[in-house]
């Protein structure tokens, strides 16, 4: 029986189960949710209380919450409330979907060094776009355990296996990634 994995390590770009495994950078940037009646999803908390779990032990000295206006402000918000000095957060509220945060990230003059937090069901589809325009830094999951097995049973539901490539299916290639073989 293989393994399923669809994310894995490698020395340039970093999944990282945990914050406390994420290695120092110049920013994070937390991917945006939906926001629903001016109420942060359960999914935004994960990624920002994973941010500010970052900037809290010193690992990043910038949160970047991308979203669109209202949601990103909200987010910014939440974070102030965990003891993230507003000083420390920027917004990009121009964000509707991820390859806008990636553009965005993409157009600045200096690049840096990222941590891109989302879920793991959302970090392999970041990736590729981010990459695609030329961000690359270190993927953090943001999953909290309680449900995180969920997660990973409605990702494994359409990611397979390697050793099921005789199914239809196309493959995803992108260094620092497991191959993904998704069915069609």
């Amino acid at each position: 029986c293989g393994v399923f994995r669809p994310v894995a390590l490698d020395a340039g770009h970093n999944a990282n189960a945990r914050p406390q495994e994420a290695q120092p950078a110049d920013a994070a940037l937390v991917f945006g949710a939906v926001v629903r009646n001016g109420v942060i999803s359960p999914l935004h908390a994960e990624r920002l209380d994973a941010a500010s779990a970052l900037y809290e032990r010193g690992i990043i000295p910038q949160i970047v919450v991308s979203n669109q206006q209202l949601a990103a402000k909200l987010m910014r918000d939440y974070l102030i409330t965990k003891d993230v000095p507003e000083h420390a957060i920027r917004l990009d509220g121009r964000a509707e979907r991820t390859p806008d945060t990636c553009r965005a990230e993409a157009r600045r003059a200096q690049p840096r060094r990222v941590i891109m937090i989302s879920q793991r069901f959302h970090l392999p589809r970041l990736a590729l776009q981010c990459r695609n325009l030329g961000v690359q830094g270190q993927y953090l999951m943001a999953d909290s355990s309680t449900r995180a097995p969920a997660v990973f049973g409605l990702v494994s539901k359409y990611v397979v296996p390697e050793q099921h490539e005789k199914r239809p299916s196309f493959g995803l290639n992108f260094p620092g990634f497991t191959r993904l073989n998704l069915l069609r």
